[in-house]
């Protein structure tokens, strides 16, 4: 429901009208005017007026009739080239409970209006929220805030996974917006959805261990360094660990890899899948595709033992010893899983 529609439009001087410092997409003046969407918005108003009527509520103040509830690069853009009125809705007075809440809503219906400014503007709903309802655990807080801004489940969670590492780091938002930035929306989305949800579901004392505010700093440290890549190598990669891991020797392995994967930032969400699928093989085409590596490197082994110089192992002491143990240790473990495949 388009609550703009609702009010009447009228021709106002711009310069009537006061900025609302409760900016819900949560930006600055430098901000706006640095982005370059903003520059052609200034063109574009300079050649054809502002075409989208912003919205405004009557205040008492001497200086400027207006307030603004929303519309504010519309504003911004008006006053930098002089437009001497503007169509506003007028907003009755009585009917605005909550200013911010209606900005909100009003720009959920814009499809230019990013996620990561989503983001900000819930945040600082939340903000009011708990001022009006006090601290409330996650699962309360989700429910009132969509009771107020009509969000679908999906999408909040995805806006309240985001905000849990706004709240350990305020610039990460910023950080996303950067145009060369590796951290993206969906990283933080599925870093959390794919990892942290299922390492708390299932492993509750590695939480314990290691903090989630711990946790989350080093992932976002592996995608800085591109350790983690692609947004769907958590799902691809990870999240597959947690649903195939059934059994006791299982969730133990797999709690070791996911130890490995927090503590050691090298250790990549394709080398830990990779330890699990070849201890674990979940299907029949794993096991012939293992069967068939198996076979390639048997084959390369053999190749590389053929070209080896034995003659020259007298004069290399450390060398041989190191050499024959590993083959010793190999033989032990060829002889094992022959044992075990008969």
């Amino acid at each position: 429901m388009n609550k703009e529609k609702k009010y009447p439009v009228t021709m106002v001087d711009p310069k009537e009208i006061a900025i609302n410092p409760e900016n819900v997409r949560g930006e600055n003046e430098e901000q706006i005017e640095a982005d370059e969407d903003f520059l052609r918005l200034k063109e574009s108003v300079h050649e054809y007026g502002v075409l989208v009527p912003v919205v405004v509520k009557e205040q008492r103040k001497k200086d400027k009739k207006y307030v603004l509830i929303d519309g504010e690069r519309r504003l911004r853009a008006a006053l930098a080239t002089n437009q001497k009125r503007i169509p506003v809705h007028r907003a009755p007075t009585e009917k605005i409970k909550d200013e911010m809440l209606l900005s909100f809503q009003i720009h959920m219906l814009r499809k230019e209006w990013s996620r990561t400014a989503q983001a900000r503007a819930l945040s600082k709903i939340i903000k009011k929220v708990e001022e009006e309802f006090g601290k409330k655990k996650e699962r309360e807080l989700f429910n009132i805030v969509q009771e107020k801004t009509a969000y679908s489940d999906t999408r909040l969670k995805d806006l309240f996974r985001v905000l849990r590492y706004a709240k350990d780091n305020e610039e990460i938002l910023d950080e996303i917006d950067e145009v060369r930035s590796k951290i993206k929306f969906s990283h933080l989305v599925q870093l959390e959805a794919s990892f942290v949800e299922q390492v708390e579901r299932t492993f509750p004392e590695i939480i314990k261990e290691y903090g989630i505010k711990t946790i989350r700093e080093k992932l976002l440290e592996k995608v800085r360094a591109n350790i983690i890549g692609s947004t769907r190598e958590p799902i691809d990669k990870l999240l597959p660990l947690f649903i195939h891991a059934k059994t006791s020797q299982q969730l133990e392995y797999l709690k070791k890899l996911i130890k490995d994967f927090i503590s050691k930032k090298n250790k990549t969400p394709e080398e830990i899948f990779r330890s699990f699928e070849l201890k674990f093989p979940t299907a029949k085409e794993d096991l012939i595709k293992l069967v068939e590596e198996a076979n390639k490197k048997m084959e390369e082994l053999e190749s590389i033992m053929d070209n080896l110089k034995f003659t020259q192992f007298s004069i290399y002491q450390d060398l041989k010893k190191k050499l024959i143990k590993k083959i010793d240790s190999l033989i032990d473990i060829l002889k094992d899983t022959r044992r075990k495949i008969k």
